[in-house]
């Protein structure tokens, strides 16, 4: 007959809990079978450890900040092994492994003595006893943290790891499709679990009520945000952008909610609304654009003279996008990637630029070579966005990404 292996035990540096590893067990901060839901640093499912003869199997499962068994750090996926009386690290969170044997040491039968029925009863209660006194002590940290308060702090992590998703498609440090996967995954999913749990519950309390809508507010403009951004990775469709800044303005205004709430409610912790100053001239010139395009439709609908529209142009729209152009010369690029990009949104504002001169010019004057400028400027845009889609994604553009190449 086999031996049966040993048996594993993590022991919690801080407060000396002990969890016994009989099985594959996973560790996160909002999904597994051990959470610590008010631990930042926890990815919502962080690793996983397996027993095995020698120890216990760490695999990290993508955390975002990874898994360290003694000093030594694992990523992506990687698998370290843990030994008795080593140390396992995950977020802001020490165990230390401990085991003992389950196999029978090879002596001599010894007699037992028959142990009376009093003492068997007594033994049998003071486990019970040791048993619910372990339970009560596991649970009395949560049952003090009230329910609004955890899922605030589920939110705050929910949002920090979508503005590092948002962070890694600006510098293509990670391909937009796999991006796309990670938002359904680490964001979407998420939201939509705490949505049910809200779903069936509703404060008493008309401050808790409102404490709850500000959450859910938040909730519903970020899962609208990262529809529109999933899908804008999956499908590389330059219209999903329109929609994106729309969910922006909702986004920020929530965010904004969120963090001025109650210092007792732990508002001054949520993460703030951040944009890279990429994305936020990015998001200027987008409005200019629709700006140029609503001007254009009201002279088409006699809404607007020519005159009219030319002076719109020349007082309003030609400012905004010269103020757009200073301030894309002052962007510092953290990558190569960044540095083409930037570039490229240079070459689509001076394109731009040209295009509102030469319509301003054609209104005043109607002369024919303005209007072939406006044409030519047209083209050099549209040259200027396949050229930005495909180096955003290159796999749905190969001719443009040889071209590129040679």
């Amino acid at each position: 007959m086999k031996a049966p292996g040993p048996a594993y035990y993590l022991v919690h540096s801080e407060t000396g809990q002990r969890y016994s590893i009989r099985d594959s067990v996973t560790i996160g901060r909002t999904q597994g079978d051990i959470v610590f839901a008010t631990d930042f640093k926890l990815s919502p499912r962080h690793c996983m450890v397996t027993p095995s003869q020698n120890g216990l199997v760490v695999v990290d499962l993508q955390s975002d900040t990874g898994t360290t068994v003694e000093g030594a750090i694992a990523t992506s996926g990687q698998a370290l092994l843990l030994r008795p009386n080593q140390t396992l690290a995950v977020g802001s969170q020490l165990f230390t492994l401990q085991s003992f044997s389950l196999a029978m040491p090879v002596k001599k039968p010894v007699r037992k003595r028959r142990k009376k029925i009093g003492e068997s009863y007594l033994m049998l209660y003071f486990v019970l006893v040791a048993a619910l006194a372990a339970i009560l002590w596991h649970f009395k940290g949560v049952e003090r943290t009230p329910p609004l308060m955890q899922t605030q702090a589920q939110l705050a992590n929910i949002y920090d790891i979508y503005q590092d998703l948002l962070v890694s498609v600006e510098r293509q440090t990670v391909p937009p499709a796999e991006v796309a996967k990670r938002i359904q995954g680490r964001v979407l999913e998420p939201l939509s679990l705490l949505a049910r749990r809200w779903s069936d519950w509703m404060p008493a309390d008309h401050d808790q009520r409102n404490w709850l809508n500000v959450q859910m507010e938040f909730a519903s403009a970020l899962t609208g945000h990262a529809r529109a951004q999933a899908d804008y990775l999956g499908t590389g469709q330059i219209s999903l952008l329109d929609e994106i800044d729309r969910w922006n303005e909702q986004l920020e205004q929530a965010s904004s909610d969120m963090h001025h709430l109650p210092p007792e409610e732990v508002g001054q912790a949520f993460p703030s609304f951040i944009q890279s100053p990429l994305l936020i001239v990015e998001k200027e010139m987008r409005l200019s654009i629709r700006a140029y395009k609503r001007l254009i439709d009201q002279v088409k609908n006699h809404a607007l003279s020519d005159k009219q529209m030319a002076e719109a142009i020349h007082k309003i729209l030609l400012p905004q996008m010269n103020a757009v152009y200073s301030r894309m010369g002052a962007i510092v690029p953290q990558n190569e990637f960044e540095r083409r990009r930037v570039v490229q949104e240079q070459k689509l504002v001076t394109g731009f630029l040209g295009k509102l001169k030469s319509t301003g010019l054609f209104a005043d004057t109607k002369d024919p070579k303005y209007a072939r400028d406006m044409e030519r400027w047209t083209a050099d845009i549209e040259k200027t966005y396949d050229d930005l889609k495909s180096q955003t994604f290159p796999a749905r553009h190969p001719a443009v990404s040889k071209r590129q190449n040679k």
